[in-house]
């Protein structure tokens, strides 16, 4: 990229052009200026309120920067939008990194029904969820009382799991 090229992309983006925005804010991510990203996205979310692909990105942003409850509420407001397999996927592990267990099988399970095959490759290049234990047992099915790690002896504790990319 030259300066030249930067330069024409912030004189589209001062006249609105939103796909300039989107890669000056994609250009400041890369760069590793989160703050400046993130603030170029919500410019870019105060006039396209209905943008699923920004709101991902923010949500995938706060994930990143162990922000589970702002992620939870950008996934949620592009799901609103768009029923993908890769936002509810997203859904899915910010609702997992909450431990709240019950929405994080209901959000993956919707999205395997959208497509197991994308669900399959995003879960081979990304952390997954490990949990043995069934969505109709309850905290206290699960937990014998001590602490939260006690449970059942045919269950284990949540755990995070690497999965190499293929």
């Amino acid at each position: 990229e030259t300066a030249a090229q930067v330069d024409l992309l912030r004189e589209a983006e001062e006249q609105n052009d939103v796909l300039a925005a989107k890669l000056l804010a994609f250009r400041a991510l890369q760069k590793g200026h989160a703050e400046d990203a993130r603030r170029r996205f919500e410019k870019i979310l105060a006039t396209n309120k209905g943008d699923a692909f920004v709101l991902t990105t923010l949500g995938n942003m706060a994930f990143r920067a162990g922000k589970t409850s702002e992620a939870v509420h950008f996934y949620g407001r592009a799901r609103a939008l768009e029923e993908s397999p890769m936002i509810l996927f997203d859904l899915a592990q910010a609702y997992a990194r909450g431990f709240h267990m019950v929405e994080f099988e209901r959000t993956l399970g919707r999205a395997q029904a959208l497509d197991s095959e994308i669900v399959e490759e995003l879960s081979a290049s990304r952390f997954i969820i490990a949990r043995p234990w069934l969505v109709e047992d309850t905290e206290e099915d699960i937990c014998q009382g001590s602490c939260h790690l006690c449970v059942k002896p045919y269950a284990a504790p949540v755990t995070l799991e690497r999965v190499p990319a293929r």
